[in-house]
């Protein structure tokens, strides 16, 4: 298949206006009690060398314990069923293919956020707090879209509404990767996105594995949720000062 590349105008040229999301990793598996006997077995015959009078607190590892090592990483993986446990806040990275979740349960819209300008974290604010009118000038109005990348990984692509080509290029780009892998990358001299279409076939993602939506953005916001007055971050936006800056 060959590279295709998809220009998203819009006709009123407006200047662009810049929009500005856990933790990635992996739980080692868990071995089999042969398996973790095997090891045990190995690790027990290692010998205790002396560490000789004067020597270096950093201690070599001895061959027998390389080998015992070596042969822990070898042992396979129990084969199961695999889950993301969590579920970051991001724009596409433009050097990977995406996918976005083609049902309508996949996508929140009208979720009241405020950014984080030092950080780049995308807070979720509470639509009943009466803010003050400058940090409520700071809100936007995002909708959230459940997305996967090319490597497998998911996460929650977030769209900051506004009356800009940015948005309706970015509204657009979404549409399409809900019926095929599209790389979204930015063309600020037409204040649009370019969808690059990939050379060799993608499978399909597979959204089975994925949690009710709801729990996807819980988890996304869990430790960024603004729903009362005193929220530090709100505090810190309203000249606050904490304890520990007061001494």
């Amino acid at each position: 298949m060959s590279t295709t590349s998809y220009a998203l105008t819009n006709q009123n040229g407006c200047p662009p206006v810049p929009q500005t999301n856990h933790m990635n990793g992996a739980d080692t598996a868990p071995k089999t009690g042969l398996e973790r006997s095997a090891a045990f077995a190995l690790i027990k015959t290692v010998p205790q060398v002396e560490e000789p009078t004067g020597s270096s607190k950093i201690k070599t590892l001895s061959a027998v314990l390389l080998k015992a090592k070596a042969a822990k990483k070898g042992f396979s993986a129990p084969v199961g069923k695999r889950t993301q446990a969590t579920f970051p806040l991001q724009k596409p990275p433009k050097n990977k293919f995406i996918r976005v979740h083609p049902s309508p349960e996949y996508h929140i819209s009208g979720v009241l956020t405020l950014t984080d300008t030092d950080t780049g974290q995308i807070k979720y604010v509470s639509p009943d707090l009466e803010l003050p009118e400058f940090i409520e000038s700071q809100t936007r109005v995002t909708d959230l879209y459940a997305a996967q990348m090319s490597d497998g990984s998911f996460f929650i692509w977030p769209l900051h509404r506004s009356e800009t080509t940015w948005f309706r290029a970015a509204k657009r780009a979404a549409k399409v990767a809900t019926e095929r892998w599209v790389a979204v990358v930015a063309r600020r001299s037409a204040n649009t996105y370019d969808l690059i279409e990939p050379e060799d076939v993608i499978p399909e993602p597979d959204w089975s594995v994925l949690p009710p939506f709801t729990e996807m953005v819980e988890s996304a916001f869990e430790d960024h949720m603004i729903t009362h007055l005193d929220h530090p971050f709100l505090r810190k936006l309203r000249g606050f000062r904490d304890d520990d800056d007061a001494e």
